[in-house]
């Protein structure tokens, strides 16, 4: 699939900024490879000088606002991702969200989809990359006899339907199945977990549907990481600093109920979690109150064991694991 940056609509809106400071730019690393070209080509269309930021992006949650504020910066462009968080949680800088939409051009995969479907009321969601064709899907499925709903999420959440891996608010509740419009395996099954629904999937990049039923081996495997950790008598908590995945207020309930039930435990400032980070530690459990996504996809990358915070509450506060629920950021 080709990528189409938004070129007009990035000059249009940076012909309103009138000083001269620099622009920050950032771009998700599947972009990073085209920096120049997009920099050239924005510099050549504007009077701006454009700052590209050169750490990884993991979505619209990693805004680099402390580093592009120490160099003067205080309007960055941010092309891949929707907006995520208010402007008052922006540290004064101005973030242009330029996200990038592709269209369901294979039809045949949504006539595939629909005779994977056993309900007939169905939750449509997508990621932002897909957003624009939930409408005439929409059309599609109710010309078909579904009753389709398509729903608001929460402050988090910037286009009807949509879904992040973090957050499923837009999922809604009163359905019997989902049909799911996107790529990757992470937002279908935490969608599936976190509501208990069978999930059909069109995954336009594979071109391919398949359909998440249930989700018994990441269930088993999240219980035994949770088994394991319960003989611990210390954890690390990591409160993640990234502007999107700061949840300082659970970091903080994790630290108090430690100390309660007399639990040693260390709180951890982190921007980003790597193996060769926690390595340094001498400490063989981690609850990650940041991006969910690292703990239940990337899990087998590190030598130790890293929680949600609703796992820790079961290996360690005797909660039923029955009772949990699939960690999303809601803070």
């Amino acid at each position: 699939m080709k990528i189409q940056i938004p070129y007009n609509k990035i000059i249009k809106d940076l012909s309103e900024e009138k000083d001269d400071r620099l622009i920050g730019l950032q771009l998700p690393e599947g972009l990073i490879w085209r920096s120049s070209e997009i920099i050239n080509k924005l510099e050549d269309k504007t009077d701006k000088r454009f700052v590209l930021s050169g750490e990884p992006c993991y979505g619209a949650c990693d805004i680099p606002l402390d580093r592009m504020k120490r160099i003067n910066v205080d309007t960055i462009v941010h092309i891949g991702h929707s907006k995520l968080l208010p402007s008052n949680q922006l540290n004064d800088i101005k973030v242009n969200y330029y996200p990038i939409k592709f269209s369901l051009s294979n039809k045949n995969l949504l006539e595939d989809a629909t005779d994977k479907l056993n309900g007939t009321k169905i939750g449509l969601v997508g990621t932002i990359h897909y957003i624009d064709s939930l409408r005439s899907i929409k059309a599609f499925l109710e010309k078909n006899g579904f009753n389709v709903v398509l729903e608001e999420g929460d402050y988090r959440i910037s286009e009807l339907g949509q879904i992040l891996g973090c957050n499923y608010s837009a999922a809604p509740e009163d359905v019997e199945e989902y049909l799911y419009i996107g790529g990757g395996r992470f937002h279908p099954i935490g969608l599936s977990f976190s509501k208990n629904k069978r999930v059909v999937i069109i995954d336009p990049e594979k071109e391919e549907v398949r359909v998440t039923e249930d989700y018994d081996e990441f269930i088993k495997k999240r219980m035994l990481y949770v088994e394991k950790a319960s003989n611990a008598n210390e954890v690390g908590v990591i409160l993640v600093t990234k502007i999107g995945q700061t949840r300082y207020n659970e970091a903080l309930k994790i630290k108090k109920a430690c100390r309660e039930k007399d639990i040693k435990c260390t709180l951890i400032t982190l921007d980003t979690i790597s193996p060769s980070k926690l390595d340094r530690f001498d400490l063989d459990v981690f609850v990650n109150t940041g991006c969910p996504r690292l703990t239940y996809d990337d899990s087998d990358r590190f030598n130790q064991l890293i929680l949600t915070p609703g796992e820790f509450r079961v290996a360690f506060l005797s909660e039923d694991f029955n009772d949990i629920y699939f960690d999303e950021i809601r803070e």
